[in-house]
This record gives structure tokens, C-alpha cells and sequence, in this order.
């Protein structure tokens, strides 16, 4: 997905990068959805399917922080990005399998459910981002910004 919708739809579509990042998160809250509500197990397929631009978040995301901060900081904002990245499976792993083990006689798609609300979450914190920081007013107050 990040391979080719990603500079499909920054390049050729123009698309901002809040913008870019919604498509991730409304792309992985469908997916997680059909993945936890799936009846039978080609909607597994489906929701693949319908999830592949769920890849394009991180890096979406990534390229909107650079064009926010100043270029003495944008080492320190990946730094600190990395981190955040690489901490994030220590506490989601055991907290979704404690979920998973609690419900998985009642509803084994609870993660996916929980997951999706993130996902959700997510595309509503880039829906604010979009509306209240354009990207045209972020390039404009950088240092050396092109017209």
C-alpha cells in the first residue's frame, strides 16, 4: 500500500499529508472492522484488501511533523517519533492479548473492535489537524518557505 498509493496520492493527487493520514486511519478502521465482524473467511480477504492504505499513516504522519518544525529539530522530533514507535508494541501487545483472552468466548473480535476505535481516534485527531493546521499556513511561517 505505501509502495504504490502512497506516492500515487501525494505526487500525482496532491494530496496533504493530514489528509494522506486520514486515508490510513479510515482505511484501518474499515479493515479492523470487517476483520471483527467477518461472518465468513473470505471477508478476511476483503478487509485486506479494503486495508492496504492503512500502511501509509506512519509515513504520512512523519512527513507532516518535518514540515512543522524548524530544521535544527527535525532530527529530535524523529528521535523522539522512533521511540514512541518502538515502545508502542510493548503495551499494545499485552494489553490486546489480555483482551483477546477475556473475550474470546463471548466475541473472539474484540481487538479488532478495539482497534478500530483507535483507528477511528486517529482519523479524527488528523480531521482536526487538517481543519486547523493547512499545510499552505504551516509552509508559510517556516524559515525559507517557497511562496
Amino acid at each position: 500500500g505505501a509502495l504504490v498509493f502512497l506516492p500515487f496520492l501525494s505526487s500525482v493527487l496532491k494530496m496533504e499529508d493530514s489528509l494522506l493520514s486520514f486515508t490510513g486511519c479510515i482505511s484501518a478502521m474499515f479493515n479492523y472492522t470487517l476483520q471483527a465482524t467477518a461472518p465468513k473467511g473470505w471477508v478476511m480477504y476483503l478487509a485486506s484488501a479494503i486495508g492496504v492504505c492503512s500502511s501509509i499513516v506512519c509515513p504520512a504522519a512523519r512527513s507532516a511533523l518535518s514540515k512543522t518544525v524548524g530544521s535544527e529539530e527535525v532530527a529530535s522530533v524523529f528521535a523522539i517519533a522512533s521511540l514512541i514507535e518502538s515502545l508502542v508494541p510493548l503495551l499494545d501487545n499485552p494489553v490486546f492479548t489480555g483482551i483477546y483472552y477475556y473475550t474470546v468466548d463471548s466475541f473472539p473480535g474484540t481487538v479488532f473492535a478495539m482497534a478500530a476505535v483507535l483507528a477511528c481516534i486517529g482519523a479524527c485527531i488528523e480531521t482536526w489537524v487538517y481543519t486547523r493546521y493547512p499545510e499552505k499556513k504551516i509552509r508559510s511561517t517556516l524559515p525559507n518557505a517557497e511562496p
